[in-house]
């Protein structure tokens, strides 16, 4: 008659995947061990059968779905079985380690969970061993993931009492990359992108760009914009390579000039209508303020440096004192004004003397103004007029043509004009100064085609006026060569495109070398950008353009 019972034991429930888990990085394939114990405390000797299995079903079917892959052998030699015994060479007795290795360098491996010997007979008395190994991937990322293991013994004498027949196995699964590590590089990589966006954010600008003014060697490009700040860039011949933040503001900056010539003064012009200048060689601050919250649209100053003209939303060009070693630290009164009556967009200095301004705007309207006084102010009428919500956003002349005038509209249009013959000119009759010549302005050239019919924003000419750059809400900078006479040339009627963005062109300058021209050209979204475009050296007279493009 049986008596007694037979009782399953394991010390250490618990146990780690790898076992000893690395501090940098795990193997990505790992072997682990659990050490049971069977005891025959009957009088009789006893079969015991035993098995193992993953409590979670999902990891039982991803173990049996890989064991009955047909024709493979797992790392350790073994044909795939859930508890066949574990071949000599996979003994629990050899260190973990080396089998670890070995798991990582078969190419084939096979997970595992198996105990060993699945069967055996245990004498009355006996206390005999099982070796349960468990092999598997471990994850790349993640935290430490419990799996919960099942044991289970049965006895071929099933009247004989079966103590603890079921054990609960505990196995925490490490990451190839430990969590402590993870969660280091992300907090790094966090910082990183942070650090990355800060220096690209603060690269250039992020709002749009106003203005755009080369240096006289076209060593320097100062970009003014909507995001409150003026920033000088450094150009080395053919591109941007570096840069400097001027000014940062509560106010958007609207226009940037350097004083002609020497280059040693810089003015810039607000969004609330003050206007600031620096003294680059005595290091000096000038400002100028005169009625607050009328918009400065440009500034110009000429050659002589002795005044500083600014356009206003409200109408207004002021004269201000810069004359060198005269201009107080602020000024609250310009030297002199007009007002013509619409909102002005954009000025430009013209006549040999650079003795007149053209200045343009809303209603289409464009102005011609004698410096000198004594005139009244001549409107170009053979401009297309227009009604409030058409303006002429650029105009813009060439140093050596100064009477040569390139006009941009939000309609669409470029045109080019000739002034020398309805420049307005002062006069003496009866003692009293009058003015005005009623000659019209000499249309040159006209196009509607440059940017696809959408607004022009931009244009620039060459000193020679032998190239003019425009750009558009098209997204494009095009270049156009001129012939002699100001009009485009026979071979260049549609432009050549030198950008394509979808954002768009908002200001572009250009600058003339002996074999380049350098364009810059800033967008709506921020960006400035300098391109260099080869031309062919010229050996022809100044004022005299080459009859084929570059």
């Amino acid at each position: 008659m049986p008596q007694g019972y037979v009782a399953l034991s394991c010390d250490r429930p618990q146990t780690t995947l790898p076992p000893a888990p690395r501090r940098w990085r795990n193997p990505t394939v790992a072997i682990s061990t659990y050490e049971l114990q069977v005891s025959n405390q009957s009088n009789s000797n006893q079969q015991v059968y035993t098995e193992v299995t993953y409590e979670n079903r999902q990891d039982q079917q991803q173990l049996e779905a890989a064991l009955m892959a047909p024709g493979e052998v797992d790392a350790l030699g073994s044909p795939p079985s859930p508890s066949a015994p574990l071949p000599p060479e996979a003994h629990p007795s050899e260190p973990l380690a080396a089998e670890t290795e070995a798991l990582n360098e078969a190419p084939n491996w096979q997970p595992r969970l198996a105990i060993a010997p699945p069967q055996q007979v245990l004498a009355p008395g006996d206390t005999a061993p099982l070796i349960l190994t468990v092999c598997r991937r471990l994850p790349w990322l993640g935290w430490p993931r419990r799996r919960r293991l099942q044991v289970a013994a049965t006895l071929g004498d099933p009247t004989v009492e079966f103590r603890q027949a079921q054990q609960t196995l505990a196995l925490d699964v490490f990451p190839v990359i430990p969590f402590w590590l993870q969660i280091f590089s992300g907090v790094t990589g966090l910082l990183l992108v942070l650090l990355l966006w800060w220096f690209y954010a603060n690269q250039g600008h992020q709002g749009t760009i106003n203005s755009l003014n080369f240096s006289g060697q076209g060593e320097e490009l100062l970009s003014a914009s909507d995001d409150q700040s003026l920033r000088r860039w450094r150009v080395d011949g053919r591109e941007i390579i570096g840069r400097r933040q001027l000014i940062r503001t509560n106010k958007a900056v609207r226009v940037a000039q350097y004083r002609p010539v020497d280059n040693n003064q810089l003015w810039v012009g607000f969004e609330n209508g003050d206007i600031q200048g620096w003294d680059l060689l005595l290091d000096r601050e000038y400002t100028l303020s005169f009625n607050r919250d009328d918009r400065i649209f440009d500034l110009v100053l000429p050659n002589q440096g002795q005044t500083l003209l600014s356009g206003h939303g409200s109408g207004q060009v002021l004269a201000w004192n810069i004359a060198p070693g005269q201009i107080p630290l602020a000024q609250s009164e310009p030297l002199d004004s007009i007002d013509l009556g619409f909102a002005i967009q954009s000025m430009a200095l013209l006549g040999n003397a650079q003795s007149h301004l053209a200045v343009a705007g809303r209603f289409n309207r464009l102005v011609l103004l004698n410096l000198s006084g004594g005139s009244a102010p001549q409107i170009v009428g053979n401009y297309p007029s227009g009604d409030g919500n058409e303006y002429i956003l650029d105009v813009a002349t060439a140093d050596n043509k100064p009477n040569l005038l390139a006009v941009a509209d939000n309609q669409g249009r470029m045109s080019l004009w000739n002034v020398n013959n309805c420049l307005p000119q002062t006069t003496v009759e009866n003692g009293e100064i009058t003015g005005g010549t009623e000659t019209p302005c000499q249309l040159i050239d006209d196009w509607l085609t440059g940017h696809g019919g959408l607004p022009v924003r931009t244009v620039a000419l060459t000193a020679d006026g032998c190239y003019l750059v425009s750009g558009g809400d098209d997204g494009r900078v095009m270049l156009w060569p001129l012939n002699s006479q100001g009009r485009r040339r026979s071979d260049a009627q549609e432009g050549q495109q030198l950008t394509d963005f979808r954002r768009p062109v908002t200001a572009v300058n250009v600058l003339q070398t002996p074999r380049r021209l350098l364009v810059a050209y800033g967008l709506e979204n921020g960006t400035v950008k300098v391109r260099s475009r080869p031309i062919r050296a010229s050996n022809l007279p100044p004022g005299e353009c080459s009859i084929s493009s570059p």
